[in-house]
């Protein structure tokens, strides 16, 4: 299975009463230890969204620490910081999971980049932080654009 899928499953059985979980809801360290190089965590803020938890393999790819800092800030994601920060706008105002295909790049290295955007909900219900799952394949797909999926409906 597709690790995007596994996160994607394990954030739908933690839904309490069809509404996403919050961020105590979940430990993805602990139940998905595979996964967690691979994840980031996002406060959503009144200015944007600052990563609280940047995962191993992600500061790996980007070559630089994002811990701390704001969404879109890094070197490596200024070129997409409108189209990140939308993206992030749309999973926080209407809860709803994304997933994005997209074609990455350098002097170095080709990969395909799949990453899927979770709300994690205070008890208000505002979304308060974003649980994000990057993986990555060096089979490069050369994308044009990003390519969206709705995943936000569990398989039948």
């Amino acid at each position: 299975m597709d690790q995007w899928k596994d996160l994607l499953a394990y954030w739908q059985a933690k839904h309490i009463g069809g509404r996403p979980p919050s961020r105590q809801d979940i430990d993805p360290a602990v139940d998905m230890p595979l996964l967690a190089a691979n994840l980031l965590i996002a406060d959503v803020l009144p200015e944007g969204y600052r990563y609280r938890l940047v995962g191993s393999a992600v500061v790996e790819r980007h070559k630089e620490e994002m811990t701390g800092r704001m969404a879109g800030s890094s070197h490596f994601l200024q070129r997409v910081r409108p189209q990140l920060l939308e993206n992030f706008d749309a999973v926080r105002d209407h809860q709803k999971p994304l997933l994005l295909k997209t074609g990455m790049s350098d002097a170095r290295d080709h990969a395909t980049a799949v990453t899927l955007v979770l709300p994690l909900v205070a008890a208000s219900g505002e979304t308060e932080k974003l649980l994000v799952g990057v993986f990555y394949d060096r089979r490069f797909d050369p994308v044009d654009q990003i390519d969206f999926m709705d995943v936000s409906q569990p398989p039948i």
